[in-house]
């Protein structure tokens, strides 16, 4: 699908995201950058481009299952990438995304790459975390989680390791599965398809039907 839509230059010196699309090709961030409440906010992520934030993002959550963060890559292969960095313990509870009010923030990832890092997750007071608070999209709905194609690992594990709980993790890279390179599994099917057996990518769920 082609969109053609006005987008805003999201600069290094930009740390309230309230405009409704936006397109990054670089820089980094020194603090935290807020996303408020009643806010959904698109960012395109230019190929071969990377942004960091040396700090906490902040998301104001909503009461639906609905995404309050939409990435999205220029191409296919969508090699851009957001980075996130909250190594410090006494700012935020060190947790790298984070809702704001309470309510569980959303993020789809349709493109590119996003890296979350914390100061460490501590299981004690739930601080530290990549993620707090704020769940992937496909976490969410069975139906997207099974088809979206969009795998969650623990930053730098190799073999990928697959995150089962974003929020007991102190680093998650989020990005699109490659399924066909990937480790496949089989499922025994249920009801009328019992006795039948279909693929699924183990890292991201992905079925093939």
């Amino acid at each position: 699908e082609t969109l053609k839509k006005d987008c805003v230059h999201l600069t290094s010196s930009v740390t309230t995201w309230d405009q409704e699309w936006y397109f990054v090709n670089g820089g980094t961030i020194n603090g935290d950058v807020t996303i408020p409440e009643g806010k959904t906010v698109n960012i395109i992520i230019l190929d071969g481009t990377t942004m960091t934030i040396n700090g906490t993002l902040k998301i104001a959550g909503n009461e639906s299952d609905s995404a309050n963060l939409k990435l999205y890559g220029t191409s296919s292969s969508g090699t851009g990438k957001i980075i996130i960095n909250n190594s410090d313990s006494s700012q935020n509870n060190g947790n790298a995304v984070m809702s704001e009010n309470g309510k569980t923030a959303y993020i789809h990832l349709i493109g590119g790459e996003l890296t979350a890092t914390g100061s460490g997750y501590n299981e004690t007071d739930k601080s530290g975390a990549a993620l707090s608070n704020v769940r992937l999209l496909s976490e969410v709905n069975e139906t997207i989680y099974r088809t979206s194609e969009v795998k969650c690992i623990v930053t730098g594990s190799n073999p990928e390791k697959r995150v089962k709980d974003t929020q007991k993790e102190t680093s998650v890279t989020i990005s699109r599965c490659e399924c066909e390179e990937k480790d496949w599994g089989y499922e025994q099917g249920t009801g009328e398809n019992d006795g039948k057996h279909r693929g699924y990518c183990n890292l991201c769920g992905y079925i093939e039907n």
